[in-house]
C-alpha cells in the first residue's frame, strides 16, 4: 500500500505544508485551548508554520482566535508558542 503525504494549510500564509512541518493548536469540546505536539487531540485545530518570524503577524491579526472561533484573548498561548519556537 502506498504511503500518503498529508498536507494542511499553514497560518498565516495559507500555503500547503506537510502536516509534520506544522504546529497544531486545538480547541477541545470542553473549551480548553492547547498546543497539540502529537497532533492527536480531537477538536477544532489551527496549523501554524514553525517559524518565529510569522508570530507577530499571527498575533496582530488574531489568526488563532479566528481559526478556533474564540472571542477571548490568547496572550498566554502566544507566549507558550514563542518559547516553543525559540
Amino acid at each position: 500500500m502506498k504511503n500518503k503525504s498529508v498536507y494542511r494549510k499553514g497560518v498565516p500564509t495559507n500555503n500547503l505544508y506537510l502536516k509534520e512541518e506544522l504546529l497544531r493548536i486545538v480547541k477541545t469540546k470542553d473549551g480548553l485551548i492547547k498546543i497539540d505536539l502529537d497532533q492527536t487531540i480531537k477538536g477544532r485545530g489551527v496549523y501554524l508554520i514553525k517559524d518565529i518570524k510569522h508570530l507577530p503577524l499571527i498575533k496582530k491579526k488574531h489568526l488563532i482566535e479566528k481559526g478556533l472561533k474564540e472571542k477571548s484573548s490568547l496572550d498566554y498561548l502566544y507566549e507558550e508558542i514563542e518559547q516553543l519556537l525559540k
